[in-house]
């Protein structure tokens, strides 16, 4: 099984459109089972389009036609390569876009959801946040991107304890996306999602790389200087058997098409 998760910037992403091909020519080559991917955006003001057949669009927001998860389904659809996918809008993004978060899976998807984690549920408010879930196969994956630990008006802690709190029960699950918290500041974000009992499936694996998934200032984080930054994981709610994780997208392995860089996880049948 492999996992991937991606925070991809799409349209805000300066040279998008050459960026965008380099993916869907990444995704070729790597075929994940499953993708989760932060800031799907689309421009509020292009055309609206039908949601194709393998594809689902919750809430209000029409699917418009540069919506970077059809893009993305649409390309790798032409190369032969088909997803399941959904994409859930979240909030208004650089005051142009529709920001939002997506799941696509090679498997039909069962059930799905919306958890909101945030206190705010303004879609005008850049600091609410949401995630996405999607239950393959019996088993749960959610699509994350929380706010930061120093975030004093949503402060990391209580997001974590939503989500955490809203899969309790559930008998398998997964996390993937940007957590801004990071795994190098002792005591913060990472420490409370380890401590509370989640596996990092970064820590678990039988072969890894360097981990690093951020590797220069990026929004949100100009007001600290720092070097490179693993900030996206992979969290698993029981021990999985992680056979290797790796970093994808990094200018090593496949060109860098966005202000993060991707994790492929694969796991023991």
């Amino acid at each position: 099984m492999k996992l991937f998760t991606l925070n991809t910037h799409s349209l805000a992403e300066k040279g998008y459109a050459g960026k965008r091909e380099s993916f869907v020519k990444g995704i070729l080559q790597l075929q994940p089972d499953l993708m989760a991917l932060q800031e799907v955006n689309q421009s509020r003001c292009e055309r609206e389009i039908a949601v194709p057949e393998k594809g689902m669009v919750l809430g209000d927001v029409p699917l418009r036609s540069d919506n970077h998860a059809f893009r993305v389904a649409e390309e790798l659809e032409a190369q032969g390569v088909s997803y399941h996918w959904i994409w859930v809008p979240i909030k208004v993004g650089y005051d142009r876009y529709d920001e939002g978060l997506a799941i696509f899976s090679r498997n039909p998807i069962e059930q799905w959801e919306t958890v909101r984690i945030s206190e705010s549920d303004s879609y005008y408010n850049f600091r609410t946040r949401y995630a996405l879930g999607a239950c393959v196969g019996g088993i749960w994956y959610y699509s994350v991107h929380t706010g930061r630990w120093q975030d004093g008006e949503e402060q990391f802690i209580r997001q974590w304890s939503r989500l955490t709190g809203h899969v309790e029960g559930k008998e398998k699950v997964w996390l993937l996306g940007d957590f801004n918290s990071p795994a190098e500041e002792p005591g913060t974000g990472y420490d409370r999602m380890r401590k509370s009992g989640w596996y990092d499936s970064f820590l678990m694996a039988r072969r890894r790389g360097a981990g690093m998934t951020v590797p220069r200032e990026i929004d949100g984080w100009r007001d600290k200087a720092r070097d490179a930054m693993r900030i996206d994981y992979i969290w698993s709610n029981y021990p999985a058997e992680i056979l290797c994780s790796e970093t994808f997208f990094d200018g090593k392995n496949g060109v860098v098409v966005s202000d993060h860089y991707g994790i492929l996880v694969e796991t023991a049948p």
